[in-house]
């Protein structure tokens, strides 16, 4: 796969499945994030969702995270530079001024928390982010 910003290589969907289950196995830690009132993902190495909160999942209008498991947060929310490459959300162009891989990005290399503003122009109904 090509990219022209991040790194497009995804684990495969038995690994993203055993990744989901050890989350879904820690002791309260989807309690913690169901419990948020903020929408709220925890993603691999590869930036591919292997949890989201029942607020995250409601918002998609899907029933479980098992439609999602594997997307990327762009592609989860329809993000329309997302399918533009065969590499998916993070891979464009227009990929290099969106903040949510620019704060991924920059939290892989620091090994700490960052913070940046995240704009998307999605393609989900009459929903915008």
């Amino acid at each position: 796969m090509t990219s022209k910003f991040a790194t497009a290589e995804r684990q495969l969907t038995p690994i993203l499945q055993e990744q989901n289950l050890l989350v879904e196995r820690l002791p309260y830690i989807a309690n913690i994030l169901n419990a948020l009132p903020e929408l709220s993902v925890i993603i691999n190495y590869e930036r591919q969702i292997i949890f989201a909160n029942q607020l995250f999942i409601q918002t998609l209008g899907i029933e479980s995270i098992h439609e999602i498991l594997g997307a990327r947060p762009g592609e989860a929310f329809s993000c329309v530079h997302a399918f533009k490459s065969d590499g998916g959300c993070g891979t464009t162009d227009a990929c290099k001024y969106c903040g949510a891989i620019a704060a991924v990005l920059h939290s892989q290399a620091s090994n700490k928390n960052v913070s940046k503003e995240v704009m998307l122009s999605t393609n989900i109904g009459d929903k915008s982010f």
